[in-house]
């Protein structure tokens, strides 16, 4: 099949023109044999070709630049209009028209080329085509290097758009590929074996539907030919990529075709400067449609280790592409369910980063951890038979764990006294641990003193006479009250000549407890008066002289008390003495 085409334009409008000398031509080939290398050459709208225009005295030696009005304006046709059947599968239906050229550069237009294989520039030094779209499929192009830059690549049904057939470097930078399930094949039988081929693909997209089965990755490589020599392959950018999946590389962007005897480790691919690919083995699952999608599947292999900081679980998985196994290694989290007094249990979960895996658990039984006490609360409560203590703990861990008693306390009484109060002392004691014992005083007060019937009595002093009061407590016999006081003196019956008087004395206490006493003693009879003499009775002639010393029984005796009750009462103090006990 062959695109259509046109012989050499040559435009009556002057629309061929050297843009570096100004010069317009209405001929391709003039205008290439007047250019000098590194001139510009601007193509008008319409068709354009070399083929059939030797080399020599034309592009040989030449850097020339091809510039078009657009890929939908203006056109270059490759090679022959129709390729000579003798020659198919050989160069020889090649474009030799830039044969031993320097750098040819193709700018702002559509190439076209056809389907038969062994098409394009043969022998070019380096090639450049940019902003163009390119028509058909291409071998040939520069033997050096070849860039294609911001160009769209049209392939024919079910076959490659391009072959890295004759260039040690290609480069493709910003390209759009639109193909049947072929694109580019990375492989050549011109220069197999004999250097490196690199090919360079940068932020490029790539459109492959399948056809009659015929679905291959973007790249795909060959490398079963080369030698002690490599495909290089440098992927770069933001490339998007819709062809067939490659089980081996796990990739759409590049692979083998699903054929193991095209990768025989002549291949090393690098994505973003890291290499994935090298010797028949993939590096790196990390560039793969795999890792991007996310695409494992679960191998229910999980394995828990214990290590010194806790439990580990490994999750074993592999690629739903290419069978890549994957591992991941979390550490557990766990939640403790413990009781008091019951077994508990711990349960360990791990939790894997990638989707496929799913949450592994694993349980350890935990003894009962005892119960984590409060601070106990005591009360008190009085019985008809004593004193009851109630000690009630509630545990921090579970609320519903109460711990709680209630004993009858022992007392220890001291007893009270008259003057001191007793007290009795009760003890709770409780079972266990838990709980301290308690204790309270309640006070006994003092019983004061239950006297006995006060008891009087009286002693003669110099002085006069005093009275002692004296009781004595029913409950302690050595608590004893006393008091002494001097009694008082009052006549209370004067004596006469005739009769006698009655003198009484009075004791009067402080302390209210006792009652006043008394106690009397009589007085002697006044003595009887003498008689008065008349008036004219004489008076005797002398007094009878007082005899110095009273005779024993002489009236003198009597006449004392006498004479004292008539000068009066004498008043005594009273001293009043109390003994009391102390309190």
């Amino acid at each position: 099949m062959r695109f259509a085409c046109a012989p050499p334009a040559f435009a009556a409008d002057s629309s061929i023109a050297n843009a570096t000398t100004g010069k317009s031509y209405t001929d391709l080939a003039t205008a290439v044999a007047e250019a000098q290398s590194g001139d510009t050459i601007k193509l008008g709208e319409g068709n354009y070709t070399l083929y059939g225009v030797s080399s020599a005295g034309h592009t040989k030696g030449k850097d020339l630049t091809f510039e078009g009005l657009g890929a939908d304006k203006t056109a270059w046709n490759i090679g022959a209009k129709v390729p000579k059947p003798e020659n198919f599968g050989t160069e020889y239906n090649g474009d030799y028209s830039f044969d031993g050229a320097g750098t040819v550069t193709f700018k702002d237009m559509t190439l076209r080329s056809g389907s038969a294989d062994y098409l394009g520039f043969i022998r070019a030094n380096n090639t450049v085509v940019d902003g163009c779209v390119i028509n058909g499929k291409t071998f040939y192009w520069g033997y050096e290097t070849a860039v294609f830059r911001n160009t769209t690549f049209n392939a024919p049904k079910g076959d490659y758009a391009i072959w890295t057939y004759s260039s040690p470097t290609m480069t493709f930078d910003g390209c759009a590929f639109n193909a049947s399930g072929k694109v580019i094949n990375v492989y050549t039988d011109y220069s197999a074996g004999q250097h490196d081929i690199t090919v360079n693909v940068n932020s490029c997209k790539f459109n492959s539907k399948a056809f009659w089965g015929l679905y291959k990755q973007a790249l795909n490589i060959n490398d079963s030919n080369m030698g002690s020599y490599k495909y290089i392959l440098n992927i770069t950018g933001d490339n998007t990529v819709t062809a067939e999946r490659d089980n081996t590389t796990c990739s759409q962007l590049f692979g083998f075709g699903g054929k193991s005897g095209n990768n025989t480790g002549r291949t090393d691919v690098t994505i973003d400067g890291t290499k994935v690919w090298s010797n028949k083995t993939m590096l790196t699952h990390d560039y793969t449609d795999g890792q991007h999608e996310d695409n494992f599947v679960d191998l229910n292999d999980y394995v828990w280790e214990q290590k010194a900081d806790g439990w580990y679980c490994t999750g074993h998985a592999k690629c739903g592409y290419c069978g890549y196994k994957i591992a991941e290694t979390v550490k557990a989290t766990f939640v403790d369910k413990t009781d008091c007094t019951e077994k508990g249990e711990r349960t360990y979960t791990a939790t894997f980063t990638h989707k496929c895996f799913k949450p592994q658990t694993k349980i350890e039984a935990l003894d009962p951890i005892g119960h984590d006490w409060g601070e106990p609360e005591y009360s008190w409560a009085k019985k008809d038979d004593g004193w009851y203590c109630t000690a009630k703990s509630t545990c921090k861990r579970d609320a519903s764990h109460v711990e709680e008693q209630t004993v009858k306390a022992a007392v220890e009484t001291t007893p009270a006294t008259c003057t001191e109060a007793g007290k009795d002392v009760y003890t709770a004691t409780f079972d266990g641990d838990v709980f301290e014992s308690q204790t309270r005083d309640d006070v006994i007060p003092a019983l004061d003193h239950d006297w006995g019937e006060p008891e009087y009595s009286w002693a003669k002093q110099d002085d006069g006479w005093y009275c002692t009061a004296e009781r004595t407590c029913k409950r302690d016999a050595s608590h004893v009250e006393m008091e002494t006081v001097k009694a008082t003196y009052e006549v209370t019956t004067p004596a006469t000549t005739k009769k006698e008087g009655v003198g009484t004395y009075t004791a009067t206490f402080e302390n209210e407890a006792f009652e006043t006493q008394t106690k009397t003693e009589a007085i002697a009879k006044l003595p009887a008066e003498p008689s008065k003499p008349s008036e004219n009775t004489q008076k005797p002639a002398q007094k009878k002289a007082k005899s110095a010393v009273p005779a024993t029984g002489d009236s003198i005796n009597t006449a004392l008390p006498v004479a004292a009750a008539i000068a009066g009462v004498a008043l005594v103090g009273v001293v009043a003495i109390r003994k009391r006990d102390e309190r």
